[in-house]
Formats: C-alpha cells, sequence, structure tokens
C-alpha cells in the first residue's frame, strides 16, 4: 500500500521515499546484498525535522548513474534523462515496467512525487489525464558529482546561481535545455539532489 506524506521541502521528500528502512540495510549489509561505501543511500528518520541531514548508508552499485558531461544538455533537451532507461513524456505504467510498482508517495508544492520498488535513488512525479512523466528527482549516488564545482566543470556556467527561497539549501544551480531544467540543490558545499523538471 503506497504511503502518503506532506513534505514542506525537497528535502523532506528525500528523508521519506527511501526503499530500505534502517533495519533493512542493516539486514542487506549483512546478507552481502549491499556494496562498499562508494555508494551512500539515504534512509528515512520519522523523528527528523525537515532541516535535519539525511543518514546515508550503503548501495548496490548496480542502479542507474546520470553522467554529468557534453552529451548530458543535449539528451535532456530531447526528452532522454541519461544513464536511465526512460524518458519524459512516458506514461507511469510504461516506467512502472523499468522501475517496478509504486512503494510510497510524497506530496510537493502540490505535486504527487513516486517511489518505485527497482529505484532507490529516484522518486517521479506524472501528471495530465494520462499521468505522464514530466519530472524525476534525484539523490546520489543516482547523478555524478559531489559539489556544485564538480557540475560546473561537466555542464559549465548555470543559468542562475543563488539561495533557496524555502531555506532547505544553502543553495541551488539551475540550468535550462530547451524545457528542461534542472535544479541542484547543496548543503555546505555538498550536493543534497538535483530536480528534473519538463514543462
Amino acid at each position: 500500500m503506497i504511503q502518503k506524506h506532506t513534505a514542506a521541502s525537497l528535502l523532506t521528500i528525500l528523508m521519506t521515499v527511501s526503499l530500505f528502512s534502517p533495519a533493512e540495510s542493516k539486514a542487506a549489509a549483512l546478507n552481502g546484498e549491499l556494496a562498499g561505501s562508494q555508494a551512500p543511500q539515504l534512509y528515512t528518520n520519522s523523528a527528523a525535522s525537515i532541516h535535519s541531514l539525511p543518514v546515508l548508508t550503503p548501495l548496490a552499485a548496480a542502479y542507474p548513474v546520470m553522467p554529468m558531461n557534453s552529451k548530458t544538455g543535449p539528451m535532456l533537451k530531447k526528452g532522454y534523462i541519461p544513464g536511465y532507461k526512460i524518458r519524459f513524456g512516458m506514461t507511469m505504467q510504461q516506467v512502472q515496467k523499468v522501475y517496478g510498482q509504486p512503494v510510497r508517495s510524497d506530496y510537493y508544492l502540490g505535486g504527487e512525487y513516486f517511489k518505485l520498488s527497482k529505484m532507490p535513488n529516484a522518486v517521479f512525479y506524472f501528471e495530465g489525464p494520462n499521468r505522464t512523466l514530466s519530472s524525476i528527482l534525484i539523490v546520489p549516488p543516482g547523478f555524478k558529482g559531489h559539489t556544485f564545482a564538480d557540475i560546473r566543470k561537466a555542464l559549465g556556467k548555470p543559468n542562475s546561481e543563488g539561495n533557496d527561497i524555502l531555506d532547505s539549501y544553502d543553495q541551488v544551480m539551475m540550468y535550462t535545455y530547451g524545457k528542461v531544467t534542472m535544479y541542484f540543490g547543496a548543503n555546505n558545499g555538498k550536493l543534497i539532489d538535483v530536480l528534473i523538471v519538463n514543462k
């Protein structure tokens, strides 16, 4: 059954949509199902506040990683999400065939984001009568880069940069490619997530 929560910020979404609970993460690690420390994964702490930093645990390395390079922008402009087997405009059913059934859903700015069973690094937003994919929120290690400097080096100068109006992040940085915009959020110089929206 899908659990629904009201989220006040993107950070809250990330803290509430993990595939693994702390107990499940520990059990999986004992079974050898999770990889080394190079690939951290978020799990939720129901008592944590909105402004708490997420707790990270190891994650299997077999999940998709979005590269950040000269091909990222052109692919996004065409509607493809680099490194992932999906594109904007796919129906919810088509995305579920790739990344599994919904296990949770959370609201952000009026939109319902879905956590899918086979994708621990991202949540998906579908809109319209056909419920087509229009945005995806990805957390590390689901994309390359650890700092804004890494992203600038890979993608060049951003379209804009500044503080987040919701005070959820120390900094935000935005890149636009046609109808697609990437919003990177960071705290203390470390990237927290990237929200990719197809307008």
